[in-house]
């Protein structure tokens, strides 16, 4: 078959100029770490023949406090162990480690922080492979100037045809891909992880039991009605 094909050409040319290493080299880079997204990359980095860096510029503590949430935020675990990973005060210094560690093929967390364009288009005239994941949704930011909003809408499906792949982890974000003429070989499901420590515990805890079974009997619904954790958008 193929396979064995490939491996015959592999033992012939490791006669001619010695071992060769087929690990993947895969940067990841992030500008923050989320609960969502750290048990991938502790499952990533645990893959044969992958090799996984994650990049980053989130130096705050476990527990943060959110201007949004208006308080401390912490999710129960350490999102920075288990798994390859190196926090960096700027993203041109990130920029720089990614260039020295000459990755085969990075993924990119959105292109709304500061510096993201300019990173992926060095990344780009270098030849590197660049799969792109972040949200993306069909509908309009009415909080946002119409003009800019309209302005990027015509503009994004261009952007995304840029990439090399894309991961997506819902319905919404896959229709986004499909409207811009991004091809099924390039689509990737990927869901974000709820399998975490803080899920697991709260799914357990009887304040979040009699939750379950106030919100059914508000709604009429029986009590052997199977309960589903659901994860909004943060």
């Amino acid at each position: 078959g193929t396979c064995d094909r490939l491996l015959c050409v592999r033992r012939e040319a490791e006669r001619t100029w010695g071992p060769i290493d087929l690990t993947v080299k895969a940067a990841i880079i992030t500008p923050t770490l989320s609960h969502f997204e750290v048990p991938m990359f502790r499952l990533a980095s645990t893959l044969p023949g992958l090799n996984v860096r994650v990049l980053h510029t989130d130096l705050r503590d476990d527990a943060f406090y959110d201007k949004d949430y208006g308080r401390v935020i912490a999710w129960g675990e350490a999102l920075r162990s288990g798994y390859p990973n190196t926090g960096y005060a700027s993203m041109p210094e990130v920029a720089t480690a990614v260039f020295d560690w000459s990755p085969d093929v990075v993924l990119q967390y959105g292109y709304f922080w500061k510096g993201a364009l300019p990173l992926f288009a060095r990344m780009r005239m270098r030849r590197i492979p660049v799969v792109h994941r972040g949200l993306l949704t069909p509908y309009k930011n009415t909080r946002h100037n119409p003009l800019i909003t309209n302005t990027w809408r015509a503009v994004q499906p261009h952007l995304l045809r840029r990439f090399q792949g894309h991961h997506y982890g819902g319905s919404y974000s896959e229709g986004v891909l499909k409207a811009a003429g991004i091809p099924k070989e390039q689509r990737f499901f990927v869901p974000y992880s709820i399998d975490t420590p803080y899920f697991a515990a709260r799914a357990d805890a009887a304040e979040e039991i009699e939750n379950a079974a106030q919100l059914k009997k508000a709604q009429g619904w029986a009590e052997e009605t199977p309960d589903l954790l659901f994860m909004c958008q943060q």
